[in-house]
């Protein structure tokens, strides 16, 4: 997506975590030992030179990596903006 004519942007994945179908199922009866595990993406973000870390990271069972991937897209545009 075009930002603006003068600014360019390279985002750059570092870790993600995952968690299986079958450990977001364990999640919703496991109770406070379910909040050990996460989806998580670690990212850097290259913005005209300047490197901006970022990281999102899901830890209730409902959302999963996509919706962790969808937030670190809207993360790094508001980076781009800013």
């Amino acid at each position: 997506m075009a930002i603006a004519a003068d600014t360019q942007m390279t985002v750059t994945i570092k870790e993600y975590t995952d968690r299986s179908m079958a450990m977001r199922a364990v999640s919703l009866v496991a109770g406070p030992i379910a909040f050990a595990l996460k989806d998580e993406i670690k990212a850097v973000a290259l913005v005209d030179g300047k490197q901006v870390p970022l990281e999102i990271q899901y830890r209730v069972p409902f959302r999963g990596i996509e919706a962790a991937a969808k937030k670190l897209g809207e993360m790094s545009f508001d980076v781009a903006l800013r």
